[in-house]
């Protein structure tokens, strides 16, 4: 099943284009052999463990993580650095400075009234709950990325404002030229410590974070379906669908302003709101292309187990309840529909609250479904309408209002 596909994705994929493969404990083995095959051992990026669940049954080993591994076409044209400004915690944080400038203008009481509301929340904050400072500029930490890594950097005195004594140097010396450090130190950039004995550091503000892509990621898997809860209901529609929050983070590294997504494995079609999200946090055009068998869920339901036929009678409900047909790609449909809906509510209320206008957000989208071809199937079979289920079944009719555009890049999760 893996193999054509991926066979396929290295020849859709651009000069400097990814790939990101979601895999449990049970195939990462093979997974990883396979792929080192169809996109060459050079072009291993990295694997990613994403802790997504805590496992308090008695076994030997609690398996409480699945991995994603990432390749690349081309892993010298591909970006050097992967970093990203995308932060909801960030935002956040860049918020609540703003507003407390606003209301002190005392120092003592500006920082004071920060660290009551940074008490409270700090463990809502990671990856930045060490922003514990506030001044005129924002939230702040002290960084301790003076010192030089890995070799011997530049040697001199630093003299502390208050003991009149240099301060400690790193173990290797700073990364910056003197006159550098000089020139930082004028503009208030420069933290000193309660005296020399403690080791300066940089001032970093909120507004200038950009996270590194970690390869381990800790998110509950769960979220996933609380997603899926806020457009369907509480009965659950899908089996183990993939938290939004998970491709924003990936997709948030690598995409550029225009670029194009392709999801294999679409399922509820998570990569879809991801990229919507995106667009709507800072006004960009990426876009995405979506493929999903049409399984037929009255099939699918008479050779089921008893958990999964429990989601797939909810899901076939809901379904009928809407006037749909019985298509696990309805439910992807369906869900791009209430997502962008959602997301322009959103985008309105911002406009209400005074936030700067952005251009409104494309949410139409266009469906598809496989024509015949003269392609064989690997048993030799000619490819035809009987024994191809369809991707995306045409249903034009079900667009947003509007001209509907096609979504359409590297290949996706």
């Amino acid at each position: 099943m893996m193999y054509p596909r991926l066979r396929l994705a290295v020849n859709l994929l651009r000069d400097d284009g990814v790939c990101f493969i979601s895999i449990d404990d049970h195939e990462v083995h093979n997974l990883r052999k396979l792929c080192d095959e169809v996109f060459g051992e050079e072009n291993f990026i990295g694997q990613l463990i994403w802790k997504n669940a805590t496992d308090n049954n008695p076994t030997q080993v609690a398996v409480e993580h699945e991995y994603i591994l990432c390749y690349a076409k081309s892993k010298v044209q591909a970006a050097p650095v992967w970093k990203t400004k995308v932060s909801a915690v960030k935002d956040l944080l860049i918020q609540v400075g703003e507003e407390l400038n606003e209301r002190y203008r005392d120092g003592e009481e500006l920082q004071a009234a920060y660290s009551e509301w940074f008490r409270n929340n700090r463990s809502q904050l990671w990856p930045l709950d060490r922003y514990r400072y506030i001044d005129k500029g924002g939230v702040y930490t002290g960084s301790q990325s003076v010192h030089n890594p890995g070799r011997e950097g530049y040697r001199y005195d630093i003299i502390h404002p208050v003991t009149k004594q240099p301060c400690v140097q790193p173990l290797l010396g700073y990364r910056f030229p003197e006159a550098t450090m000089a020139e930082m130190i004028e503009k208030g950039k420069i933290l000193f410590g309660e005296d020399h004995t403690k080791i300066v550091e940089i001032k970093l503000y909120a507004k200038e974070y950009e996270e590194k892509l970690s390869s381990i990621i800790e998110l509950d898997g769960r979220l996933g379906s609380y997603d899926l809860k806020s457009y369907f209901g509480d009965k659950p529609v899908f089996s183990n669908p993939k938290p939004v929050q998970l491709l924003e983070r990936l997709l948030s590294f690598i995409l550029e302003e225009d670029d194009l997504v392709l999801d294999f494995f679409s399922g509820s079609a998570t990569l879809a709101e991801a990229v919507m999200k995106l667009n709507n946090m800072d006004n960009r055009n990426r876009r995405y292309i979506c493929v999903q068998l049409p399984e037929n869920l009255d099939v699918t339901i008479t050779t089921a187990d008893q958990k999964a036929k429990a989601i797939i009678q909810n899901a076939i409900a809901f379904l009928t309840s809407i006037g749909k047909p019985h298509y696990l790609t309805e439910i992807g449909k369906e869900r791009i529909r209430r997502a962008g809906a959602k997301l322009l509510e959103r985008q309105g209320d911002q406009i209400e609250l005074g936030e700067e206008e952005k251009a409104p957000l494309d949410i139409g989208f266009k469906v598809f479904k496989l024509d015949s071809s003269n392609l064989k199937t690997w048993d030799g079979t000619p490819v035809s309408e009987e024994n191809v289920q369809m991707i995306f079944r045409a249903d034009e009719q079900h667009d947003p209002p509007g001209e509907a555009r096609p979504f359409g890049s590297g290949c996706g999760l």
